[in-house]
């Protein structure tokens, strides 16, 4: 595999450095050419007199895939993935990209180095039978987890960014239709993936060796049939950075010698590992990990073709047209200066205009933020409103446990939990409170432990844990007498209040 890489690598440097000598070669000519032309080049007027003369002279000189052009495609056709060990079984999906390309094709070699995103797609089944030891997480006693897969099957998807690099060959660069090859590999770093399960069952048997009993039907303890419908889609965290060999074989059709169009085929093998190493087993009886994911992939290489539609666009031969700049200025230096005004009144006329569309936009932005702000706004008393009913419906199995919520509370942490992720400033900050029983101290700490107890309620409900703060305040502000039983209760309790930075202090519930 290294072999490879080095070949592939000393292949691209050898034909760099070979481009890399032909536009010195050109450059040379060029820089003579500038000598002589001066300083008159850079005026607009020269320049509009200039673009004047070579429309007429070059209508019989068309040079079609000038050296530097740049490439822009969209695709997309058929991916699979090639996985060890091969009794998982490869299905194979979609996968579309777009990319943009640089290329420099002086005429029938050259180079290719572009970006681009893609997503692939494919499929995986399971008819497997798999044994792990494992501990049991509700008696914490080891046992041998029997895992039964039937018709298992399940959806990647993954999006990546790749950045191509390929050594071109085309058949030339001055004909109306050209074949190209390109040649090369890629590096694609994975950024966002997902799984799905769609078809099959789970059977899961657990094995305790201290007291010799296996059960095969207990579904609150993880044991039994398991359906694929009972997982939803999650996020797939399975890949690492892949270098691909990739092959592209087209047609470009020059419409003008400024522009054209290319339609080819493309192919793309992993050529290194794209499995990370996981620990972890598919199924542990309550909770379950993408095959792709899981210690029962050692190894994953991703295989695609399909085909590309694209545009190209090419620079302007600096060359040639410095050298039509030459003749044609010899002629016409004497109207120079009248162009050059036309030139400076259009430039005001244009910034004038840029200025005017500035203001504009900057008016348009102010407005839309306002607006935005209101909507925040009306978001954040929704969140409090939920927050609000979340305190009131907790509640208790004793007086410092951690609280528990009726089934119809959800929809508000929902709105809760909707509210976090619009706005990555929020935090919620819980109060803890006590009555005058114990010492300052102790009651600090015990302050503590009660916003810390509705914290950990908090999480269970999926509401992430580094958005909620834990804070005491201990006996220092009670709301009722400390002198009766039903005062000292009602300063034993939480504030929880919404944080951003919106406002400077925090909202306090009732």
């Amino acid at each position: 595999m290294k072999r490879t890489i080095f070949i592939i690598a000393g292949f691209i440097l050898t034909s760099v450095l070979t481009l890399q000598a032909q536009s010195e070669e050109s450059l040379v000519v060029i820089d003579s050419v500038a000598t002589i032309t001066g300083d008159t080049l850079s005026n607009d007027s020269t320049t509009k007199m200039i673009n004047d003369n070579l429309l007429l002279k070059q209508k019989s000189q068309i040079k079609f895939m000038k050296p530097h052009h740049f490439n822009l495609n969209i695709g997309g056709g058929i991916h699979t993935m090639l996985i060890d060990p091969s009794d998982i079984k490869s299905g194979i999906g979609f996968d579309g990209l777009f990319e943009a390309k640089y290329q420099i094709l002086p005429k029938h070699v050259g180079l290719s180095i572009g970006a681009k995103i893609s997503l692939r797609r494919a499929y995986t089944s399971l008819d497997n039978l798999y044994t792990n030891d494992i501990i049991h997480k509700d008696n914490k006693q080891p046992c041998t987890l029997t895992t039964q897969f039937d018709g298992w099957k399940e959806k990647e998807s993954m999006w990546c960014a790749d950045i191509p690099v390929q050594i071109l060959f085309a058949s030339g660069t001055e004909k109306p239709w050209n074949f190209i090859a390109g040649l090369g590999a890629s590096l694609s770093i994975p950024f966002s993936g997902r799984y799905q399960t769609s078809n099959g069952t789970i059977t899961t048997k657990a094995y305790f060796e201290q007291t010799k009993v296996e059960y095969d039907e207990l579904k609150d303890h993880g044991v039994g049939i398991t359906y694929s419908d009972n997982f939803p889609k999650s996020e797939l965290k399975y890949a690492l950075p892949q270098v691909s060999a990739i092959v592209d074989l087209g047609l470009v059709h020059n419409v003008t010698d400024e522009a054209g169009f290319y339609i080819g085929l493309y192919g793309q093998y992993g050529i290194l590992n794209a499995c990370k190493k996981s620990d972890e087993v598919v199924f542990d009886g309550f909770n379950y990990q993408s095959i792709l994911a899981s210690n029962i992939v050692s190894k994953v290489t991703p295989l695609e073709a399909g085909v590309k539609l694209g545009l190209y666009f090419s620079f302007h031969d600096v060359e040639r047209e410095v050298s039509e700049a030459n003749k044609i200025l010899s002629d016409h230096v004497d109207i120079q200066r009248q162009y050059a005004d036309e030139a400076a009144a259009e430039r005001a006329a244009k910034e004038a205009e840029k200025n005017q569309k500035a203001e504009l936009e900057r008016l348009k932005q102010e407005r839309i933020r306002k607006e935005l702000q209101g909507i925040r706004e009306a978001s954040r008393q929704e969140a409090n409103e939920a927050l609000a009913v979340i305190k009131a419906s907790a509640k208790y199995a004793n007086a410092n446990g951690t609280p528990f919520f009726p089934a119809t509370v959800d929809e508000h942490f929902l709105t809760l939990r909707k509210y976090l992720e619009s706005n990555s400033d929020a935090k919620i900050i819980i109060t803890g409170h006590t009555d005058n029983s114990g010492t300052p101290a102790k009651n600090i700490i015990n302050g503590q432990h009660r916003a810390e107890a509705f914290k950990t309620a908090l999480v269970k409900k999926n509401i992430p844990s580094d958005r909620i703060g834990c804070v005491s305040k201990g006996e220092t502000e009670p709301i009722a007498d400390n002198d009766t039983e039903e005062g000292r209760l009602k300063n034993c309790r939480v504030d929880l209040d919404i944080v951003d930075q919106i406002t400077s202090a925090p909202t306090q519930l009732p």
